[in-house]
Order: structure tokens, then sequence, then C-alpha cells
């Protein structure tokens, strides 16, 4: 297809997939506008100068409409399980080593799921976001079906943000859902949980690694992740009671040894008959595979709620330890 037709339907296209902000047509930015004036002290002809240069994106909104996380387990885990994101792992974890083993020793977080973390979600800093900003929270909270409530919230983090470091709200690049740098957080996470680990004096997810490693591993911290303790175990199992054990429950349920009663046994390392787990199952192309998750594996759903998210970290995480361990004997 010749060059300047592929141009052609890019400028047919791009008028349909982007607007302008028109703020009298949508009362809830005035709205908007206004608390921020009257609570956080905003100049209104500034904040209305930046809606006016904001654009509602019809893209994002069909990006969030078919997430990743709806895909089945077999397919969701080759975009994360492979020997690229394992040697890039290893790569950026030798790069930042002393931030990596700063931060575990620190917030008793293993290096390698802080590193797994920045892997899976920007590729270590390969893929941080292409949209800006200012456009993505700005089009949620307008037209977002479902969770207008909380993109409001984050676009006014978002504005906060951008005002205490001095930053120009309309060039900061990040998710179609508004997540910033390495580690993809969130403007409220941002302003909650970013720390300044490379001494320059300034919290920086974009272009500090060792910022992001110190800010997730604080992340976690702060959402009670338990030093030492199991996250997922791929479990033996007997009978034929397991299926209707499995998902019974988002959070813990059973203890081991309860489920041992029903033939669901942890492998490898020992794992307390009291500690406190469910049993999880995750769709094959064949038949489905099980879980036994405990406590951590919910910590991990505080960064991503989806299941499927917090087993690709564990076992991502895992992969990249035996691949570091065996490449630093």
């Amino acid at each position: 297809m010749p060059k300047y037709f592929l141009g052609f339907l890019f400028l047919l296209w791009w008028p349909a997939c982007t607007s302008a902000v028109e703020i009298g047509d949508y009362p809830e930015l005035g709205l908007f506008i206004d608390e921020m004036l009257e609570k956080h002290n905003f100049d209104e002809e500034a904040l209305t100068a930046l809606f006016e240069e904001a654009e509602l994106r019809d893209d994002i909104l069909e990006i969030m409409a078919r997430p990743g996380e709806a895909q089945p387990w077999y397919k969701y885990k080759t975009r994360f399980l492979t020997r690229e994101h394992v040697d890039r792992g290893i790569r950026f974890w030798r790069r930042n080593r002393l931030a990596v083993d700063r931060a575990s020793k620190q917030f008793g977080v293993p290096g390698e799921i802080v590193v797994s973390i920045i892997g899976i979600e920007t590729n270590y800093g390969r893929t941080p976001g292409r949209h800006r900003v200012i456009d993505a929270l700005t089009t949620l909270m307008l037209k977002s079906p479902t969770r207008k409530a909380f993109f409001r919230k984050e676009l006014e983090n978002y504005l906060l943000l951008t005002r205490e470091q001095k930053l120009d709200p309309l060039q900061i690049r990040g998710s179609y859902a508004g997540a910033i740098g390495l580690p993809q957080f969130m403007p409220s996470s941002y302003r909650a949980y970013a720390i300044d680990y490379d001494g320059d004096g300034t919290a920086d997810l974009a272009s500090s690694a060792a910022d992001a490693i110190g800010s997730v591993a604080k992340y976690f911290h702060v959402h009670d992740w338990k030093p030492g303790e199991p996250i997922s175990n791929r479990p033996q199992m007997e009978g034929d009671l397991y299926p209707w054990l499995a998902d019974l429950g988002k959070r813990l349920v059973f203890s081991v040894h309860e489920l041992e009663k029903y033939g669901v046994r942890p492998q490898g390392r020992r794992i307390r008959s009291d500690e406190k787990t469910s049993l999880i199952s995750f769709e094959e192309e064949s038949s489905p595979t099980y879980r036994l998750v405990f406590h951590n594996f919910y910590v991990i759903t505080r960064y991503n709620k989806s299941p499927k998210y917090a087993l690709a970290v564990a076992e991502l995480s895992a992969l990249i330890r035996r691949a570091y361990n065996g490449a630093t004997k």
C-alpha cells in the first residue's frame, strides 16, 4: 500500500480519535476546576488554559474497554514469562544492584519482586507509556463508564504532583490509565509512596531507576509484605473435590492443613500447615492449572488487582532469581 495513502487514512482517523476539551460542554469539569481553586488554591486562568490544551482521547476509552488482564492466562503469561524478560531483568538487576540490594534489606521485599514489577510494568523502562497523562486522566474523569470518581481523584493528585515537583502537566507521558514512570505509579501512589533513593533531592520515577526501585519496595512494605513467606505454589492435586474448592473467594479462606484433607498439597518448599491459603484456577489451553496463593500474593494485587498479574509477577520473579543466581556463581 503506498505511503501517501496510509498517511491519508491516518488523517481521516485522527480527528475521530481526539477532540479538544470544551469546558462548557462538561459541567463536571467546571466543578472540578472550582474545587481545585478552593481546596488547593490553584490559579483559575492557568488551570482553565491547561484544560483547553488537553485532548479527549477515544482510543484511551477503547483500550480501557479491553485490558490485557481480560485475556486467558495462557495468552496473558506469554507477554511476560519470556526469555527476553528474564535476560533483561538480570541486566537491569546488575546495573542497579546496589539500589536493589539496599531496598530489599531496608524494606524486606525480595529484589526479584521489585525487578519483576518494573519488568512487567514497562519492560525495565523501555515502554513507560506514550499518552499525555493530562489527556488520559481528563478523558477518563469525563468519560469512563464506571470509574469517573477514581480518575477524578487521580487527576487531582496529578495536578498537585506536577505543582509540587515544578513539572509541566502538559509534558508528562504515561500509560493509557495515567500511570507514570518505570513502575507505573498512579499519581496518588506517586505522591504517597515515591521516594528519592538516589540522593538527588527529587523522587523521579520517570528517569531514576534507583528511585523506582526504592519506591516499589516501599509500596510493598507499606502494604504489609511479609518477608520470607510464600507467594504461590503449584500444588499436587488428588481426588475430584479441588475444582469445587477453587475460586471460593479472593482472600485466604483455608489453612494448608485443611486443603490437604481434600487432596491439595503444596509442593517444593515446606510451608507451615497453619498457613492461610486459597486455591485459584487459571485458564490454560486444554485444562485449568491451579495455584495455592498466600498473603504475599494478595499484597501484589494491591499493585494491580488482577490475580493473573500477581501470578505473572510471582513466576517471572522466580525465573529471574534462578537465572540471576546461576549467572553470578
